[in-house]
């Protein structure tokens, strides 16, 4: 690998670290009450959590979750951009095209619960994956598609009473 490619990739990380952080300080300007989020150590673009539900139908649930922001390009594969990532060989040692990477991608992060969650909007079987579609339609990285309304979506799903989603992960669970 030559010195400037590795330069380039270095700075990609820092990049990446910078934007996850700022994302991170964002959440704790405005955290929502009686969920707790932390950083995966080691990993930049994943984050543990944790959720005490105090009323409603899920009241005194601990939901742990977690919640990973995808770092690859995801363009059609081959992304045709200059960047840096498993998807494509780089055509210069360059930064992650702004565009197609974190945290500017298109694709919202995943979130999956650690343990069965009976609910309309989560996959009943391993992984127990959240489906975020009913909350952002179309990730787009702005302030509203972000960490902290990701989280608020999360704490969210458990007061809900109305599910709009014209195909639930559990069906089942649309009817208690």
């Amino acid at each position: 690998m030559s010195e400037s490619l590795r330069l380039a990739q270095y700075q990609n990380e820092s990049l990446v670290r910078l934007a996850v952080a700022q994302e991170y300080r964002d959440l704790g300007n405005r955290p929502p009450r009686h969920v707790y989020v932390l950083p995966v150590p080691g990993s930049v673009l994943e984050f543990h959590g944790v959720l005490f539900v105090q009323q409603g139908f899920y009241s005194r649930g601990v939901f742990r979750f977690r919640i990973e922001f995808p770092k690859e390009c995801v363009e059609g594969g081959g992304c045709g951009c200059a960047c840096v990532c498993p998807t494509t060989k780089p055509r210069s040692p360059v930064l992650y095209s702004s565009r197609n990477s974190f945290p500017n991608n298109k694709r919202p992060p995943l979130v999956e619960f650690f343990d069965e969650v009976y609910h309309p909007l989560v996959k009943p079987r391993r992984p127990y994956r959240l489906q975020l579609s009913e909350r952002f339609p179309k990730w787009s990285r702005s302030r509203a598609h972000c960490l902290a309304e990701v989280v608020r979506f999360v704490k969210r799903i458990f007061f809900l009473t109305n599910h709009d989603t014209a195909m639930p992960y559990n069906a089942d669970a649309l009817f208690l």
